[in-house]
């Protein structure tokens, strides 16, 4: 079987509501950076996403319309978890995201919950038509928040089967969806994997994202090494002024 070519992203990708999200460019800091990394392949980036929220809402269906191209009405559900990974090159710079597919059935979350810890991104999935799986977002969130900290890790919600409803009834799910978004300062997106909508705008954002947060940490950390290290060696230089020149 033939392997899956790379992504190549070279623009931004704009989020479903721009005027909520606030992020619509890449960051300078980090376009300053990339220059460095083009063609280190022994540092590839690598990031974690997972894709949780209620039984039967859709994510292994957003998964596989992603990753493979199809769309399977009888796929059997997610036992435990699963995961996928994709290969980017993004402004240049080589970047993989390992997309964890969790089970939503209560049985399975506590092995599930296993794997939530040490996440880049984490996408709560609810189906429209489906107020309960809505209502179960805040909790799928918590559960997320409790093993994820705020400064390494981005929330999506989306919406999915949005080819199911009519216009004016996604209205009323988008509007409590939206709110609820803002609220735990997440991103909201509608999709739908068998029409494909928005599927493939959403996730090379979560991974654009992702790539630029933890390439400025990153960033952030090596500064602040080289800095510790010129003090060092100030300290260094300093101690041998002071001892070297005397007899005994």
């Amino acid at each position: 079987m033939a392997s899956k070519q790379e992504r190549k992203i070279d623009q931004f990708p704009k989020a479903f509501m721009p005027k909520q999200s606030g992020k619509n460019d890449f960051d300078q800091q980090l376009l300053d950076e990339l220059p460095n990394r083009i063609g280190d392949q022994p540092n590839l980036t690598t990031a974690k996403v997972i894709v949780i929220g209620d039984v039967s809402v859709g994510k292994t269906s957003i998964i596989n319309k992603y990753c493979h191209r199809v769309f399977d009405k009888d796929y059997k559900a997610t036992i435990g978890v699963d995961f996928e990974v994709e290969d980017f090159v993004i402004k240049g710079s080589n970047f993989q995201l390992q997309i964890w597919d969790t089970a939503g059935q209560e049985r399975f979350q506590s092995v599930a919950r296993a794997y939530f810890r040490s996440s880049n991104a984490v996408i709560i999935a609810f189906e429209f038509h489906d107020e309960t799986s809505l209502d179960h977002v805040r909790d799928w969130y918590n559960s997320a928040k409790r093993e994820n900290s705020d400064d390494e890790c981005d929330f999506y919600i989306i919406g999915t089967k949005c080819d199911l409803c009519k216009e004016e009834e996604l209205a009323d799910y988008e509007k409590e969806a939206v709110q609820l978004a803002e609220k735990l300062n997440a991103e909201y997106w509608r999709t739908s994997a068998k029409a494909g909508i928005n599927v493939d705008e959403m996730f090379n954002r979560v991974a654009v994202l992702a790539f630029e947060r933890i390439v400025l940490k990153q960033t952030e950390v090596r500064k602040t090494i080289k800095l510790e290290d010129i003090g060092s060696g100030t300290l260094s230089a300093e101690s041998k002024k002071t001892s070297g020149g005397c007899c005994t």
